[in-house]
């Protein structure tokens, strides 16, 4: 990860196979809280809470052993065979790429249409005003 210049990158730890261990998920009001209770109290994720791994956490420590670079911030629980906790896992990626994202503020001249286009194909346009020099975003 490091290697390629990557170690700035969130990481997400997916423990798959829910179904075949018995572990179970529910549905918090925020968002999913991966986990049984059983889980839970077994301590893996002590102190996790809405899919955040803490660096407390054994399964954490656990993680941080096998290699230095291996540092998720993340863990959700989820089964591929019945679907379970999919949802959680989408949200959570979707999190994670949102705290890496940058806002900017500009007025991008009429003569750069092709750059407006790029933020609206790749950004997320929060604010979009026409004005005689051009048109304001915030992405």
């Amino acid at each position: 990860i490091n290697e390629l210049g990557q170690g700035h990158t969130p990481q997400i730890l997916v423990l798959n196979k829910a179904d075949a261990a018995g572990i179970g998920t529910t549905i918090g009001d925020l968002g999913a809280v991966p986990l049984d209770e059983a889980f839970v109290e077994s301590g893996a994720l002590a102190g996790a809470e809405l899919g955040e791994l803490p660096d407390s956490s054994p399964l954490a420590r656990e993680w941080r052993g096998i290699h230095p670079a291996v540092r998720p911030k993340h863990a959700v629980v989820v089964s591929a065979k019945t679907g379970a906790g999919l949802n959680e896992l989408l949200e959570c990626v979707e999190n994670a790429l949102l705290a890496l994202s940058v806002f900017v503020e500009c007025v991008v001249p009429y003569t750069a249409g092709d750059l407006l286009a790029e933020v609206h194909r790749d950004g997320t346009i929060e604010e979009e005003n026409y004005r005689a020099d051009g048109t304001y975003i915030r992405a």
